[in-house]
């Protein structure tokens, strides 16, 4: 899934105009599919100290960050993006057990977010 890229940067460390990659069309269609999906919202909002993340509040939290890795892409930052993908993808195979163990929230809309977002996580391997 994913490779290394050597990829030249300018004289002042930043990518030259010639040198910023389009995106794969996979990855874009990704994006806008997932983005359709909508995010599980916590029912209770700020966590109490001692308290484990609910399913819903993991799931916010990975889908900032898959918010973030994703404009980072599109802003052609050069991040490791098949390790973050890898962190994220543990973070959903952990949210989806605790889906089976704690079952709250809407188990449905959970599974369908998680499908969603794994789906494009597997893509940010096609990023140069």
């Amino acid at each position: 899934m994913c490779r290394e890229v050597a990829r030249a940067g300018s004289s002042a460390g930043f990518p030259g105009p010639r040198e910023v990659p389009l995106l794969p069309r996979v990855f874009l269609n990704a994006w806008r599919a997932w983005q359709r999906v909508p995010v599980p919202i916590p029912a209770v909002v700020g966590a109490r100290r001692g308290r484990r993340p609910t399913v819903d509040e993991r799931l916010e939290r990975i889908a900032a960050s898959v918010t973030e890795m994703a404009h980072a892409a599109m802003g052609s930052r050069q991040w490791d993006y098949c390790a973050l993908a890898a962190d994220q993808l543990s973070e959903l195979h952990a949210a989806d057990v605790a889906i089976d163990e704690r079952p709250t929230g809407d188990a449905a809309a959970q599974r369908a977010f998680i499908e969603a977002t794994r789906a494009l996580l597997s893509e940010f391997g096609r990023i140069p």
